[in-house]
């Protein structure tokens, strides 16, 4: 997974071996690396503090064992989504608390690969392998 910060220089990689890296892309050297200690296959998405390497949080409820994906901030970075790949939905929680939400009903009929959350508005796309994109707008994320 790769993903740039929306306003600053910086770049946020994650790979298989469970180490998430942040880099300044105006420089050529890795900012600050974090190793998780959990396997591989616990489906939990982490909340990381990034000068400690602490986690903040950690958001349950979703199964990512076969297709690993990144999950999102919503535009007011309230809420956390993130694909099931079990139940074909999309999971929510609390940011702050970690308070799981009411699964989002996806529509799609295949596993869902992606979730990209609009910047400024309460909407997102997601894709899955049944071959579509869906909008998505929910007054409630």
């Amino acid at each position: 997974a790769l993903t740039f910060h929306p306003v600053t220089t910086h770049l946020v990689s994650g790979s298989k071996d469970c180490t998430i890296k942040v880099f300044d892309f105006t420089k050529a050297s890795v900012k600050k690396a974090v190793v998780s200690t959990q396997s591989t296959g616990d489906s939990v998405v982490k909340l990381w503090e990034v000068t400690s390497g602490n986690i903040l949080n950690e958001y349950v409820g979703v199964t990512q064992h076969n297709h690993r994906t990144g999950a999102q901030f919503n535009h007011t970075e309230d809420l956390i989504i993130a694909p099931d790949e079990k139940g074909m939905a999309v999971g929510c929680w609390d940011a702050r608390t970690a308070e799981p939400h009411p699964h989002l009903v996806s529509g799609h009929n295949n596993v869902i690969r992606g979730a990209i959350h609009s910047p400024t508005m309460p909407a997102f796309i997601s894709c899955s392998d049944d071959f579509r994109a869906r909008f998505w707008y929910y007054r409630g994320i």
